[in-house]
């Protein structure tokens, strides 16, 4: 959608006007790691999922004031999404319908994406005692 909008801008552009989808997105990278995790709660309840999400929300919206070069993307309404350079990514987001939180993870390789999301935000939800009982974090402790 934005790059719809941003094509749509460009076109109105006398000096753009030859801009086409496919020149806007020729020298974005792709990247290698493309993954959805998901984490049950252990008491399988969608008032705590309601709960411990917002609860990781806030402790994300903090780590990301001290955290380089966590983002917070403040333009997403799906969850909550953070940058962490080069168009990699992780978003944290509810399910609407079952007592599962999902992580969405996109970077260049495992490396990255250990590195930059997996690990910082490992070390975030085991340091909250209620996140850790009941958010069933071993999907990403093996990933």
């Amino acid at each position: 959608l934005k790059v719809t909008s941003l094509l749509t801008r460009l076109r109105q552009d006398p000096e753009q006007a030859a801009t086409s989808l496919l020149e806007l997105i020729a020298d974005l990278q792709e990247l290698d790691i493309i993954e959805e995790l998901r984490f049950p709660m252990t008491d399988d309840s969608l008032d705590t999922m309601h709960q411990v999400f917002d609860v990781c929300a806030k402790g994300i919206e903090r780590t990301c004031q001290d955290l380089e070069p966590w983002s917070l993307d403040t333009e997403n309404l799906e969850g909550i999404r953070v940058r962490v350079g080069e168009g990699q990514f992780f978003m944290l987001r509810k399910s609407l319908h079952d007592p599962i939180i999902s992580l969405q993870l996109e970077a260049l390789d495992r490396d990255q994406a250990q590195t930059l999301i997996v690990d910082p935000l490992m070390a975030l939800l085991e340091s909250d005692e209620p996140i850790k009982s009941s958010l069933d974090l071993n999907i990403l402790r093996n990933f």
